[in-house]
């Protein structure tokens, strides 16, 4: 009986080899590299592993998988999907640490908090509300600039003060609190925003605004001689409050503008003055409304292309027209949150060849960008945690923010229990291209929760160091200044850098192309510099995990001696995708950091079938066989061009052929047709040529998936 198999429902009988067998089976191994292709991952050379190189995480945070058609991206691949490493520069380094300024002390009195701060004459100062405790108590605004060589607070003087007594017309109410809550420079002359103290006095009652201006800073500070007339706070503003009564903004050439809130009416009104603050005339009442207060201002372009004052509000950020008096743009509407625009700053963007966008924080986490242009503004919301990659501690809104060249600081989070504040960086990458998430870099977080930061600035103020000093609020009426070193430079700069005793990044999960097949994990490596020699000097712990668990397995150390680590001691762990997560620790020295750079994976891919077949093999298998035309047709009742014709049409069908054989069970398959042997017969009289006929076809059968 001639033995034969089934393809497509018909059967052909099979010629034996020499040992008397009809079909040679054998393993497809599809292990293969990630062929960069557009939109399409294909199985590439057949070797015995791959390397997947993984460079420094530069694009930032806030990626949590590469999905396989970014696979070759190098811009989703330098990403991570949270980290607690400086990633703005090629070495990742060691978060910035922070060191303690120390405020100025004076017998008696409460530093409470910094509220605002400005640079004049090279000096840095900051406005501090105050307490003194005495018979009265006396509320305060105190001056102090900024020694860098003892990192203090120094030469504190008294801007503004007032006795609290009860029912006194001569005194502030008992609680009462100033706050100079604003300031800006125009030329020479400093011009602060507080509210006022008197209970009694028409000009200056405790629910007015005020405004003083001075020339020389620590002395003679002298309050307007026409001031605003507002008059409008429903309540006195209490010692450690937090309340957005008012902003100033100083156009230049054009004048010094004051938005104050109007907290009887929940409405914003505007006043100028031409005079550097000496007085000020109504410009616009009642111009928008405003529930919780003017929370941030800036200096920008309106509606029409002129620089004009913006101030934001619950449910917008608008401009105020400085030709047409009482005429306001409203830019952006927001949806309305009690914490948006705490962030409202102007910064141009190196992304954007330097063109300048006002950055606006939302109260639901997000940053608005927006940019004038005459042909149509844009609008473009950016968002680190578009994915969820955030871990919770980080979660919260933007506090404060302050520009750099090249570098846009934020201060975010903090503001309840769990959340902890932290300082990043945005380099403006997520203002272009498809990923408005890319761009986020990890500076600096507190160490505890629900302690937000309130207030920054970026100043080399007064020894030439540059500080990104901030403010950490304890509580109401308790702060601590601090710093950051030299927060623009780079780690190989030979500048002075203090770094936090340890950090983690963990990278986003790759599936290297293949999202549904597994591979097995040999080993991680990773390029670094400033290593120790063990774990008592500089190194950079490893761990992993696989299909979504949490990157908590242990690798190993990476070390001066040891930059390649074995997974499962070289057996490698089985996964479909594999996330990587970095520990960087130091020594006792706070100026050194591991240096890391690229990290290489080393895997092998598998492709294997959705389920096994009656052979009970979870691998593709391919047959190969020879078929006899002429045996075929006579069993089948077919002739012999047929049958040859049939196997060419299998060949040339796209989609997988039914295959069987003795108890195999069917397969689909993908047939090649490889070879035909062809018999000649005898010489013909009339063209002396031999006629010929195929005899035997060896094909090919390929399991398809």
């Amino acid at each position: 009986m001639a033995h034969h198999m089934t393809l497509n429902s018909l059967n052909y009988v099979l010629v034996p080899d020499g040992q008397g067998n009809h079909i040679r089976e054998e393993r497809i191994d599809p292990f293969g590299t990630v062929v960069p292709r557009e939109g399409v991952q294909r199985t590439g050379n057949i070797i015995p592993w791959n390397q997947f190189n993984l460079p420094a995480a530069t694009s930032g945070f806030g990626l949590n998988k590469v999905l396989a058609r970014d696979i070759d991206n190098p811009e989703k691949l330098k990403r991570s999907k949270v980290s607690r490493l400086d990633t703005r520069f090629v070495p990742t380094t060691l978060g910035r640490l922070n060191a303690a300024s120390t405020t100025a002390s004076v017998t008696d009195t409460t530093f409470a908090r910094i509220t605002s701060s400005f640079e004049h004459g090279g000096k840095l100062y900051a406005l501090w509300e105050a307490l003194y405790d005495s018979t009265p108590d006396d509320s305060m605004i105190k001056i102090t600039d900024y020694t860098g060589s003892s990192t203090t607070w120094t030469n504190q003087a008294t801007v503004h003060s007032m006795g609290l007594v009860a029912a006194d017309a001569n005194y502030a109410p008992i609680g009462h609190s100033f706050q100079a809550v604003d300031t800006t420079v125009t030329g020479t002359t400093a011009i602060l925003l507080t509210n006022g103290g008197l209970s009694g006095s028409t000009s200056a009652t405790s629910t007015s605004h005020q405004i003083f201006h001075d020339t020389d800073m620590l002395t003679g500070w002298t309050i307007s001689s026409t001031p605003p007339t507002t008059n409008m706070l429903v309540n006195h503003v209490t010692f450690g409050e937090n309340i957005d009564f008012g902003r100033l903004e100083a156009v230049d050439g054009v004048g010094v503008y004051l938005f104050a809130w109007d907290e009887d009416n929940l409405v914003v009104d505007v006043f100028k003055s031409t005079n550097l603050g000496v007085a000020w005339t109504a410009v616009g009442g009642d111009i928008t409304s405003c529930p919780n207060g003017v929370h941030g201002s800036a200096v920008y372009y309106d509606l029409n292309g002129d620089v004009a004052p913006v101030f934001t509000t619950d449910d917008g950020v608008y401009a105020f027209d400085t030709s047409t008096s009482g005429v306001v743009h409203k830019l952006v509407s927001l949806p309305t949150n009690a914490n948006n625009g705490k962030v409202c700053q102007v910064w141009s963007n190196p992304y954007n060849n330097g063109r300048e966008s006002l950055y606006i924080s939302l109260g639901t986490g997000e940053f608005i960008e927006y940019t004038y242009s005459s042909s149509g503004s844009t609008v473009k919301i950016l968002n680190f945690n578009l994915f969820g990659a955030l871990d919770a501690d980080m979660s919260g809104y933007g506090t404060y923010a302050i520009s750099s060249n090249d570098w846009i600081f934020f201060a975010y989070g903090g503001a309840a229990a769990g959340k902890k504040a932290w300082i990043g960086a945005y380099s403006g990458q997520g203002s272009f291209g498809d990923d408005r998430s890319a761009g986020f870099h990890f500076i600096f977080q507190n160490d505890t929760a629900n302690r937000k930061i309130d207030w920054m600035a970026l100043s080399a103020a007064d020894d030439g160091n540059l500080r990104l000093h901030f403010q950490e609020r304890l509580g109401a009426t308790t702060h601590s200044t601090e710093f950051i070193l030299n927060p623009l430079s780079h780690p190989d700069s030979g500048a002075t850098i203090n770094y936090a005793a340890s950090g983690v990044q963990d990278r986003p999960r790759l599936d290297m192309g293949f999202p549904f097949d597994n591979a097995a994990f040999f080993q991680v490596g990773l390029e670094a510099d400033d290593l120790g020699a063990d774990t008592s000097g500089e190194y950079i712990n490893l761990d992993y995990g696989v299909n979504a668990a949490a990157a908590s397995t242990d690798i190993g150390n990476i070390l001066s001696g040891t930059r390649r680590l074995q997974i499962a001691s070289g057996a490698g762990v089985e996964g479909r995708e594999i996330q990587i997560r970095e520990n960087y620790a130091r020594s006792g020295t706070t100026t050194a950091s591991p240096k890391g750079y690229d990290m290489e994976i080393t895997y092998k891919k598998k492709l294997n079938k959705t389920s096994a077949g009656n052979d009970e093999s979870d691998s593709y298998r391919r047959w190969t066989m020879d078929i006899d035309i002429i045996q075929t047709a006579n069993q089948e009742n077919r002739n012999a061009q047929s049958v040859l014709g049939d196997l060419y049409e299998a060949e040339g069908n796209t989609i997988g052929q039914t295959f069987s054989y003795g108890l195999s069970g069917t397969r689909y398959v993908e047939c090649k047709v490889m070879g035909l042997r062809h018999g000649l017969s005898m010489v013909s009289d009339e063209t002396r040529a031999e006629a010929s006929k195929v005899t035997t076809v060896t094909i090919q059968l390929d399991e398809v998936p």
